[in-house]
């Protein structure tokens, strides 16, 4: 499995669809609440036989919070969406570089019409779904050489943001799709495997969570682009997420680490280092 996503179907219930490096999507059913294990022992097994909808690995998948369609990329280039989780008949292509470009990542933006694909190539790609096959609605790319690939995108508003494998963290506004409003990096970083945009600090402009493979978990911002430290792990952090706080609550970030374990931590909102 190279990556999964998470549907909210309501009523306690949700689908976990995982993407492998044969090409196939797995749907998971789970239900109930309380700790994940919990619901995964619940589980009523799977509901999407393995579909093959690639003929080469899928790099990347991704959950419409509003449609629960999922948008999968795959290793030869192929932007797929599946309208529904549980039917594999569902799948349609929205764009084929028939192994021309390799995707890296996909992410959805805020509704439902517009995709990010991120690539080998170091581009960031937004979508507009609306345009059809020639959708492609605008490039980013990090100032200076060879930032890397990119291992994870993430649209909020008009922001888009990056995380490269070169030690780089870069963010755009698509309204202007000029040079980067945010970038910052450092080669000692290693591989920049996560980021989430950050909206809870107008006066910063653009910030952004990232985690690195040396164990920096860090904030950057338009403002302030020196990163300022959460969190340094001994194990390299493979990967983030945001559970957002209510109004004037913290927010709780959650790690993944290369040591198998997982690393919660605790931010004011707002917090500025």
């Amino acid at each position: 499995v190279n990556d999964m996503c998470t549907v909210d179907l309501g009523a306690g219930e949700a689908c976990v669809v995982a993407g492998s490096s044969r090409g196939e999507l797995t749907g998971l059913r789970v239900v109930g609440a309380g700790a994940a294990l919990d619901v995964l022992e619940g589980a009523d097994g799977p509901e999407l036989d393995p579909a093959r909808i690639d003929a080469s690995a899928i790099t990347g998948v991704a959950a419409n919070a509003l449609t629960r369609e999922v948008a999968a990329v795959s290793a030869a280039g192929r932007l797929s969406l599946l309208a529904d989780p549980f039917d594999a008949a569902t799948a349609s292509a929205l764009y084929d570089a028939k192994g021309a470009a390799t995707f890296t990542a996909v992410s959805w933006g805020d509704g439902a019409d517009a995709l990010l694909t991120a690539g080998l190539d170091g581009h960031v790609v937004l979508w507009d779904r609306r345009a059809g096959q020639a959708a492609a609605k605008v490039s980013f790319r990090p100032k200076g050489p060879g930032p890397g690939l990119v291992h994870a995108v993430e649209a909020k508003g008009s922001w888009v943001a990056a995380a490269h494998s070169r030690g780089c963290v870069a963010a755009w506004d698509a309204r202007l799709a000029a040079e980067p409003v945010l970038q910052s990096g450092d080669a000692a970083w290693g591989e920049v495997w996560g980021v989430r945009l950050l909206d809870d600090a107008p006066g910063d402009g653009c910030r952004a969570v990232f985690c690195t493979q040396s164990g920096l978990l860090a904030t950057a911002s338009a403002a302030r682009p020196a990163p300022r430290a959460l969190f340094r792990d001994t194990s390299g952090l493979t990967s983030l997420d945001v559970a957002w706080g209510a109004a004037g609550g913290p927010h709780e970030i959650v790690c993944t680490s290369d040591a198998e374990s997982l690393v919660v931590h605790s931010v004011p909102q707002g917090w500025a280092g």
